[in-house]
């Protein structure tokens, strides 16, 4: 007898929100990159996250850049607000 297997979904969204950096074709692609693999490795398709919302900044108290994800669901719902940072990989 067979179990059905949840159907896992990928990021189907990513909208830039209020920077400079989002005009910029190679560093969105880097950006983007980085959170699909922030995605991934987090198994956030677990969440029914469909949508990523970012915002690429740093801080005085965090002085690495770092992308901050608003991460929803299809129907906008928020589900996680993460701190994403450039992988090393």
């Amino acid at each position: 007898m067979f179990r059905p297997t949840q159907v896992l979904q990928a990021l189907k969204q990513i909208i830039w929100l209020h920077n400079h950096y989002s005009n910029s074709i190679a560093i969105r692609a880097a950006g983007e990159e980085t959170v699909r693999k922030h995605f991934d490795r987090n198994n956030l398709e677990n969440r029914d996250i469909e949508i990523a919302k970012i915002n690429w900044h740093s801080t005085p108290q965090d002085s690495e850049e770092h992308l901050t994800v608003e991460f929803e669901t299809g129907s906008n719902q928020h589900v996680t607000t993460q701190h994403v940072y450039r992988s090393t990989e």
